[in-house]
Order: structure tokens, then C-alpha cells, then sequence
């Protein structure tokens, strides 16, 4: 079954009801700042709150019958848990921009093929990678080691990593960044004067 997570830019009144506020286009169709799939979701839906009936207003029924509960034609009892909102202030912060010592054969793939990558999976700090070159100044390079199927196993040395510097597209930082953007996108300093505040709604199913 396909799973998705979608994520659009609200605002909240200070009766605490949420608005949709955006990104549409010229038809009034709403379009959401991303979509991720089942398998690439972040943990950013951890910061969110689930929306309630205090926090349904019209418009927002409208745009979002089913996660509001008020499709007459399925069971929805127990779909707000999957919808949800995140005032802006409180978007996680952090940069999805990583540094670390990462395999060569591994920045060469990623460098061939422009970022569509599946990413660093051994990935060394500079105090890891420092521990490890102190080691193998003492004792050598690792050998080889068998695990539990008598398989051989290389252990990579010191020489086959490399400092490297890239962008994680796949992190809670990147959807933080763009939900940043998209906002940025969709200001209206007037907001301000009327005791509303941005809100990142985020459905999922």
C-alpha cells in the first residue's frame, strides 16, 4: 500500500484555528511544499501536533475533507493522528549540509552521478577518523575479518576515505529547509498585525 507525507503552509488565528495558506497556483489548487514516500519520510513528523476540532476552519474543510473527518463516505475516526501542524518558530533547526570522512568509492559515485546518490552509510567524524589513523600508525592497517557465515570482510583503511563535504536531501534538516522557504515564499507582513502566526500542515496516508 503507498504512503505518502505531504506538507503545505497554514496559518493559525489565536482561537488556534488553521487556514491552508498556500503554495497555489492560477486554478486555486492547493500544491503542497513536498511529498516524500513511505520509504524517504524524515523523523520532522515527530514535531508535529495533531490537528483537532477546535482547529478546523471552513477553509481548511474544504481543502482537506478526509483528514478533517468530514468525508461522509470512509471511517475517519482515527485520521488525525496523521494530520498534524508545526508553527514555524518551532521547525527544527540544523543544516542538511554534512561533513565527514566518507569512502572514496563512494564520493566518486556520488559525484558521477550529480547528487542522485544512496548515500554515505560509512561515515567517520573527524575525531573517529583521528582515533582509527592513530591506531593503524601503531599496528598496521586492518585485516580482513570473517563474520558469522565465513564470509570475508574487508575492513577499510584510513586511506580509503576522504573529508567531503555534501548535501543530504533525505534528512529532517533538508525538510526544514525547504518548509522555511516556502513560507518565506508566501509572507504577508500584515499577518503580523492580525494575530495570526505560519503554520506547516502535514497529512499523511
Amino acid at each position: 500500500m503507498s504512503w505518502y507525507q505531504s506538507t503545505y503552509v497554514g496559518i493559525q488565528d489565536k482561537d488556534e484555528k488553521i487556514y491552508p495558506w498556500g503554495m497555489y497556483d492560477a486554478h486555486g489548487n492547493l500544491h503542497p511544499i513536498y511529498v516524500r514516500s513511505r520509504s524517504f519520510i524524515t523523523d520532522i513528523g515527530d514535531y508535529f501536533t495533531n490537528i483537532t476540532e477546535k482547529n478546523l476552519s471552513e477553509e481548511l474543510i474544504k481543502e482537506f475533507a478526509y483528514e478533517c473527518g468530514k468525508d461522509p463516505d470512509v471511517d475517519t475516526s482515527e485520521i488525525s493522528q496523521y494530520f498534524g501542524y508545526l508553527p514555524v518558530n518551532e521547525i527544527p533547526t540544523g543544516s542538511y549540509i554534512k561533513t565527514g570522512y566518507c569512502l572514496l568509492t563512494d564520493i566518486s559515485q556520488y559525484l558521477q552521478r550529480n547528487g542522485y546518490f544512496e548515500g554515505f552509510y560509512d561515515v567517520l567524524t573527524p575525531e573517529e577518523y583521528a582515533f582509527k589513523l592513530e591506531n593503524e600508525l601503531k599496528f598496521g592497517e586492518p585485516k580482513p575479518i570473517r563474520n558469522e557465515f565465513d564470509e570475508e570482510i574487508t575492513v577499510h583503511s584510513c586511506k580509503d576515505y576522504a573529508y567531503f563535504c555534501w548535501e543530504d536531501t533525505e534528512c529532517k534538516e533538508y525538510d526544514a529547509y525547504l518548509m522555511r522557504q516556502a513560507v518565506r515564499c508566501l509572507e504577508a507582513y500584515e499577518l503580523a498585525e492580525k494575530d495570526y502566526r505560519y503554520v506547516i500542515i502535514k497529512t499523511e496516508g
